[in-house]
């Protein structure tokens, strides 16, 4: 009781003496708290999802369409309680038409009607399923593909609306952050089980409901991969939600059409997507196909591309991205001059399911592009597993790379770096790459959610157009697969060298900014980024020779650092490398030799050998002491 009082006493005096306010304390308590609860890649899904098309779906919130579907889904919005269930076939394009939802103003205005004269709070999470490290048996829960993930990213965005019941929620983490809020970056850890706990109390707060209504946006159920749960426990606890806060909570959600999510939500609350995209599908088609007409060497009349638009159309069974698919290959035939009778044949081939079309794709490839294609997926799939990506930027050296995988040791440093308008010309070659080659497996999304956006310029990444590419992929069989080698070390060993020759081409900018605490944690984000990648290969043992390129590699990166880092980014680099980004360290915990690498930081400037060992590059180090 003593310890508390002067607890109190000394809390009061620290704030007289910077002056700072109930209200400014608990503000900073709060942010401090919402900083325990997010998770790297926490609106990943959704920041990568792509807006629709034009005006695709735009009609589905007009209060003046009157079919049913749009009816239905506002008069929920608008006034209904439960779930909300959007359900549809694989590429039909249901988190696309989610993120339209979540992002559309006539959305909150429906539901600040169903909210009344109470505050309207709306959260929003997009599961993400992992891609799966076959290299480590025992991979670690990712939060975004987790119950967890989903209850930590909802819990973060009601207290950050309603930050008068955090102290109601946790408690405990709100009474241990008052008594050391003034220190410069105090840190609380909130296990999943507190978590747990506070959403639980958050559902059942009489007081919240009060004055507030919350709806909330999940989209991708059938991407639970969660150890413990299941799709039916899933469903069961969203459906808890409005009856635990007597209907003060409703939930709209999507997924695959899968039995425990078709028979475990209400029927009366549903609709198809596939269902009703088709003037979606011939806006977007005829849009496309317009914009190959102009200085085309093949004449195509109005009448040819109603014809293409409703051959699309009447085989696609409603699935955007057999549409999409379908209408880039009819795009790159008209590009080749193909006569329209020519065209409707490639059309009528087509299978009609995505795996069949995928198949027809690869085929379609010249072997040499298609060799390029099968390595350029590997790359992606790596990168991905990771937890890194590759920008657009980038692989436009990738061809280099392959034809000489040393090439960046001899490039010169360039301190003018690159402009905006090369930048520009360099990655419109890589996209010209990338569709020639890949047919439109292969898609760009904003790096919105990665912190060297500013630093390097770098805007945009490449990934899988879709996650049943991923799914084609793990089954792809072709006498050439052997190519697509998703755990070749040469990948991992592309991503250095990619990275390398990007940072010896560029110049870093911002170092100069106030804000010096975020232009450290973007380098040592892009450092972060590379080392997971070169990482995921050394969870195994590898030869010699493969060892000596690592060495070599980085100790080019090490010289990188020297040349284009202040020795005081180089410290701080260190730190964030081994604090802030820890989780990747402990993500292989199963072998627990390595737990015996002790680094230290460095007197003058940052090692890479330090930052292999807290990657876990276990028989990378091993290999270096023994070679």
């Amino acid at each position: 009781m003593q310890t508390q009082i002067l607890d109190q006493e000394a809390r009061n005096q620290i704030s007289q003496l910077l002056k700072i306010s109930t209200e400014t304390r608990n503000v900073i308590v709060n942010e401090q708290l919402l900083k325990g609860l997010a998770f790297d890649g926490m609106t990943q899904k959704f920041d990568t999802v792509a807006k629709a098309y034009a005006q695709t779906y735009q009609w589905i919130l007009d209060e003046g369409n009157s079919d049913p579907t749009g009816v239905h889904l506002r008069s929920w919005l608008s006034s209904g309680s439960g779930v909300f269930h959007i359900a549809g076939k694989p590429g039909s394009g249901k988190s696309t038409l989610m993120k339209l939802l979540c992002q559309d103003e006539r959305t909150q205005n429906y539901l600040k009607s169903w909210a009344g004269n109470k505050q309207l709070i709306f959260a929003k999470f997009f599961f993400m399923k992992p891609v799966k490290a076959t290299t480590n048996p025992f991979p670690a829960q990712d939060p975004k593909s987790s119950i967890h993930g989903l209850l930590r990213s909802l819990l973060y965005q009601v207290l950050k609306a309603c930050p008068a019941f955090s102290r109601r929620v946790l408690p405990e983490q709100w009474s241990r952050l008052e008594s050391v809020y003034w220190r410069a970056s105090p840190h609380v850890s909130i296990t999943n089980e507190k978590v747990e706990t506070a959403f639980s109390v958050l559902l059942r707060d009489t007081d919240l409901y009060s004055s507030h209504k919350i709806c909330i946006f999940v989209d991708g159920l059938d991407e639970l991969d969660d150890i413990g749960n299941d799709f039916e426990d899933l469903v069961l606890f969203l459906k808890s939600w409005p009856e635990v806060s007597s209907n003060s909570v409703k939930l709209c959600v999507s997924s695959r059409e899968l039995n425990a999510f078709q028979f475990g939500f209400s029927p009366e609350h549903r609709f198809r997507v596939q269902e009703l995209t088709k003037r979606d599908i011939e806006d977007f088609i005829e849009g496309r196909l317009a914009d190959n007409r102009a200085g085309n060497p093949q004449s195509y009349t109005n009448d040819d591309i109603k014809s293409l638009v409703y051959r699309i159309t009447s085989r696609s069974q409603g699935v955007f991205l057999w549409v999409k698919l379908a209408t880039h290959s009819v795009r790159q035939g008209m590009l080749n001059g193909n006569a329209i009778a020519v065209l409707k044949h490639r059309i009528d081939h087509f299978h009609l399911e995505l795996q069949g079309l995928f198949q027809d794709l690869m085929s379609s490839i010249h072997p040499v592009e298609k060799e390029l294609a099968l390595k350029t997926f590997a790359l992606i799939r790596l990168a991905e597993q990771a937890g890194g990506f590759i920008p657009l930027l980038w692989y436009n050296r990738f061809d280099t790379y392959l034809a000489d995988p040393e090439f960046a040791y001899d490039l010169p440093y360039s301190d003018e770096g690159i402009s905006q308008v090369n930048k520009q010309s360099l990655e419109d070659e890589s996209m010209r790459k990338l569709n020639g080659r890949c047919m439109g497996l292969v898609d760009v999304a904003p790096t919105t959610d990665f912190g060297f956006k500013e630093l390097l310029g770098v805007s945009r990444y490449i990934t899988l157009t879709h996650r049943s590419v991923l799914e084609f992929l793990d089954t792809y069989s072709a006498p050439d697969k052997s190519e697509y080698a998703p755990h070749d070390t040469k990948f991992a060993h592309a991503v250095g060298v990619l990275f390398l020759a990007y940072l010896k081409s560029t110049r870093l900018t911002h170092l100069d900014r106030t804000d010096v605490v975020q232009t450290n944690f973007d380098i040592a984000f892009l450092f972060h980024n590379a080392f997971t990648c070169m990482a995921e290969e050394f969870q195994q043992p590898q030869e010699d020779h493969r060892i000596l390129d690592f060495v070599k590699l980085l100790n080019a990166l090490n010289d990188v650092i020297i040349r284009r880092l202040p020795h005081t980014y180089n410290d701080y680099i260190f730190d964030l490398s081994c604090c802030d980004f820890r989780n990747r360290y402990d993500r292989y915990a199963p072998s627990p030799t390595r737990r015996c690498f002790t680094v230290t930081r460095p007197s003058e400037h940052i090692s890479t050998l330090h930052l292999a060992a807290f990657y876990g590059m276990l028989w990378f180090l091993i290999g270096w002491m023994k070679i």
